[in-house]
């Protein structure tokens, strides 16, 4: 039972507990089950907490890639602006360009 909690205290520390509400209820309920002898007799309700646990990780790990995939917040605007600013400096390249030809 150690071993089970110190996953769990593990994992709740890597997770957020406003974003990972249902992930981290489904770790919970999964530990103290595993400490309770009358609910690991019930093993459809103990495949049941698996299976919740499963499914609530999922979503999380869904929604990280999501965020790895667009990039943090910081990287877009930078992204962003970068791209405004090799516009302009061609868009100045080319005028000096045409004033230097036209001349």
């Amino acid at each position: 039972y150690d071993r089970v909690y110190e996953l769990y205290y593990r994992l709740k520390l890597r997770l957020n507990p406003t974003e990972h509400q249902g992930l981290l209820k489904a770790l919970r309920d999964l530990a103290d089950s595993l400490n309770n002898t009358k609910a690991l007799s019930d093993k459809q309700a103990f495949a049941s907490s698996i299976t919740v646990v499963t499914d609530e990780s999922g979503k999380v790990l869904k929604a990280e890639w999501v965020r790895v995939k667009r990039g943090e917040i910081v990287f877009r605007i930078a992204k962003w602006v970068a791209g405004i600013i090799a516009l302009a400096a061609m868009a100045a390249s080319a005028r000096s360009l045409y004033h230097w030809i036209a001349s």
